[in-house]
Formats: structure tokens, C-alpha cells, sequence
């Protein structure tokens, strides 16, 4: 009798720790659609977040001082109130490098948007303020190490009181020990006398880093920050300065190094803002008046004031320069007028000028003519001369809707030549009507 073989299987059920679990890359563009970057990496579209809304801002402006501006073209801004914007992810245990993007695209000027950065429940970013750190319409990238210890990373944006609200452009989740590299990559240009800062920024590898310059030179005036990476300081010298930086990480037992070169073009100092008005034309009591001031050199746009004395009673100045409205005293009126430009240390310049107002005529010129036979004639424009026949000025500030106007501006014993046109709504306007002279007593 043959013996029986029996058959045994054994099922053997291997369970493995949630740290022993592959850590994953995670790469979200905040407020955006799916990006694949220039280095072939993949960024999701916006996922993980609690609350906020799109920014209004980032799709109108490209942002400099990175290989990746399309990653800025999207942001998540937090709300005004209530829950603090966060973003929370399922991942496995471990240790990760976070780099947060970020650039300033609405506030143009520092303390304006402050909020503090928090992981896992820790401030690592307190009082962040993009502005002050990179500018208007520049890249930051703020990196910091954290553990996940339960299967979830969560990234908070927290308010700060009369801070604004926070905002984020992207969101990188890299394991531990990925390798370094220059997320950088350009710099800023500067000038001779302003004062100078940006950052030069990685990823990757194992925060903190530490900066320093392999070859070439900065810009004399100009420091890098060893610990932030930050070059800063007044350049003393124009030019284009070539110049190699090194970032070593905080990898062990064997740190990682990673070099870029990198340029910083220098202009020289502005000419200084300079009036070119010399004088300014006379004017007559209750009549409009309109001049506007002129500057060369500088950086434009200028800004115009008064320092001293006073315009004519019913005209003001504007910020660009322009004088105008309708003297109500007669009088010379003697001022300084002070223009400012827009360079990052302004030059200004001051000039005393005067006006003339005429006294209101005691005698007024009414002039009536008839109807163009013309189509599609919305008004009319007045035009005067004291030479027959050429010379005309015209002297009505606004289109004549109606077949009458009233010349007040008139000088006893001058005589004057008068023509009219007329107008459509286009614009265009026709030839000189007959003329018609007038004899002031």
C-alpha cells in the first residue's frame, strides 16, 4: 500500500513598521494646475489644503531669481479670518526636507504680510516677511528639516495680528538626504549707492547650510551671509561680477557640496534729476490755466511739490507736475518747486519759479454762428488770432455743445480774428470757418 503524502503549506505574514515604509517625494503647486518643471520633476496640482483662495496677483507678474518663474505663476493666499491656512499630507515616517516657495506679488513694502510658518505644530519660520527678505516679484525658498513620527505632515500658515493674510506658492516634500542642489538661479542687479540684498537658495540635502564664495568676488560693498545665504550690503563700484557659490549641507557622517556661478551686475549712480523749466506762461484772472513742469535725468517716474511760498489762489500742483485751474486773484506769485525721483537712493532738485496773472477783462466778445449742415456733428471749437488770416489759437477749453460762446479773456484796444470748426464723435474735425473780426474799445 503506497503511502500517503500529505501536503503542507504554511502562510508566513510579514509585517513591516510604518518607518520602514518608502519615504515619497511630494510636490504640490500651490493654487495652480499639474507643472512639470525644467528638471523633469512632476508638481500635482493644488491638493491638501483646508481653506484660502487663489491669488490675484501671481498670474499678472514673472517672478525673477529662479529656473522655475511658471512655479510662481499660481498661489494660495489664507483668509482674513478664521482657520489658518494649512496644508496636510499622508506620508510615511521619516525625515524629510521641506522647501516652501514663496514670492511677494501684491505688497511693495516691508511688514505689510507677516505670518509665521509652523510644521508638525513648531514655528521654524517666525514673522516671516517675504517682502523684506526678497523683494517685490522675487523668489524665496525657505527650507527646514522635520520628522514625521504618526503618518501625517502638516505645514501651517498661521496669521500674525495686522499681518495680512499668508501666502504660499509651492510646497516640496523631499526624504533626507536627496541630493543638493541651487534652486537660484540669477540675481538681482544693483547700483552704486543703493543698498543691496537677495538670497542665494538650494534645495534638497540636509539643512541647516552653509554659504560661502569658491571663486571670483563679490561686488565691493557686498557681503554674503554664511548662514543664510543672504548678499547683502551698498555696492562702491559699477560693473558685471562673476563669481562662484558654494553651499555644504548638514548631511552625516559625509556632507554634500554643490557650487554655482552666479552674476551680479552693478549700474552706476544715476545723474542727478535736473528742471528743465525755466519759466512759466502768465495767466489771466477766471480763465483756465494748464502747464506742467519738466525734469530730465533721475530715475522717472518724478514727484513734484511746493517748498516754499505759494501757487496763485485757484491753481494747484500735481504729484506729475502738472499746474492748472482758474486763477481767482490777479498778481505775480513767486514759489520753489521741488522735484524727487524713483531711484532706490533719490536725487531731488529745487527751482524758484513765478506766474503772472492778468486781471479779469473788463470787456467780453459773444460770438453766434449757425449750424454746420454737416452729418453726425456732435459740437464746435473756437479759434482766435490777432493776425488776419493766420495764427489761430484755440481758446475753449472743452467742445462747444450749443452755437454760442463768450471770449472773457479779451484785452481793450487788441483786435482779434475769430473762426469756429465743427466735430463728430470721432474726433474729426473740419476747416476753418469764415472769419470774423472784432475790435475791442
Amino acid at each position: 500500500m503506497k503511502g500517503l503524502v500529505r501536503t503542507l503549506s504554511f502562510l508566513f505574514l510579514v509585517c513591516l513598521p510604518v518607518a520602514a515604509q518608502t519615504q515619497q517625494t511630494i510636490r504640490v503647486n500651490a493654487g495652480g494646475s499639474a507643472y512639470t518643471d525644467s528638471k523633469g520633476h512632476s508638481w500635482s496640482a493644488d491638493y491638501g489644503f483646508n481653506t484660502g483662495s487663489l491669488s490675484h496677483s501671481a498670474p499678472k507678474v514673472t517672478v525673477s531669481g529662479t529656473s522655475e518663474p511658471t512655479l510662481f505663476k499660481s498661489a494660495r493666499v489664507g483668509t482674513s479670518s478664521g482657520a489658518n491656512l494649512q496644508y496636510q499630507f499622508a506620508i510615511a515616517n521619516g525625515t524629510y526636507n521641506v522647501n516652501l516657495y514663496f514670492a511677494e506679488t501684491y505688497y511693495t513694502a516691508v511688514a505689510q504680510r507677516v505670518f509665521d510658518v509652523q510644521m508638525q505644530g513648531t514655528t521654524v519660520f517666525g514673522a516671516l516677511d517675504i517682502f523684506a527678505l526678497a523683494g517685490l516679484d522675487h523668489a524665496l525658498v525657505k527650507s527646514a528639516k522635520v520628522s514625521v513620527t504618526n503618518g501625517q505632515l502638516i505645514i501651517r500658515f498661521a496669521h500674525r495680528p495686522y499681518g495680512n493674510v499668508p501666502v504660499i506658492a509651492a510646497l516640496e516634500i523631499l526624504p533626507a538626504g536627496t541630493s543638493l542642489q541651487f534652486s537660484t538661479s540669477s540675481l538681482s542687479a544693483g547700483q552704486v549707492g543703493a543698498a543691496y540684498s537677495t538670497m542665494i537658495q538650494a534645495t534638497g540635502g540636509t539643512t541647516p547650510y552653509h554659504w560661502s564664495i569658491s571663486s571670483g568676488a563679490l561686488p565691493a560693498g557686498l557681503t554674503l551671509s554664511a548662514i543664510t545665504g543672504t548678499v547683502s550690503g551698498t555696492p562702491t563700484t559699477s560693473g558685471s561680477f562673476t563669481f562662484t557659490a558654494k553651499v555644504t549641507d548638514s548631511t552625516s557622517p559625509t556632507a554634500q557640496t554643490t557650487t554655482k556661478s552666479l552674476t551680479i551686475t552693478v549700474a552706476s549712480r544715476p545723474v542727478p534729476v535736473e528742471i528743465t523749466t525755466s519759466s512759466l506762461p502768465s495767466g489771466q484772472a477766471a480763465v483756465p490755466y494748464s502747464t506742467t513742469l519738466a525734469a530730465i535725468d533721475g530715475i522717472s517716474p518724478y514727484k513734484w511739490s511746493i517748498t516754499s511760498g505759494a501757487l496763485p489762489a485757484g491753481l494747484t500742483l500735481s504729484a506729475t507736475g502738472a499746474i492748472s485751474g482758474k486763477p481767482t486773484t490777479s498778481g505775480t506769485f513767486s514759489f520753489t518747486v521741488h522735484v524727487a525721483d524713483s531711484a532706490s537712493s533719490p536725487t531731488s532738485a529745487s527751482r524758484s519759479l513765478s506766474i503772472t496773472v492778468a486781471a479779469a477783462s473788463a470787456h467780453s466778445v459773444m460770438l453766434k454762428w449757425t449750424a454746420s449742415p454737416s452729418p453726425g456733428v456732435t459740437g464746435y471749437k473756437v479759434y482766435r488770432s490777432t493776425v488776419s488770416g493766420s495764427g489761430y489759437t484755440k481758446i475753449n477749453p472743452s467742445v462747444v455743445s450749443g452755437l454760442t460762446y463768450t471770449d472773457a479773456t479779451v484785452v481793450s484796444g487788441v483786435t482779434y480774428y475769430y473762426v469756429t470748426t465743427s466735430v463728430n464723435s470721432s474726433g474729426d474735425e473740419s476747416s476753418f470757418s469764415q472769419q470774423v473780426k472784432m475790435i475791442v474799445p
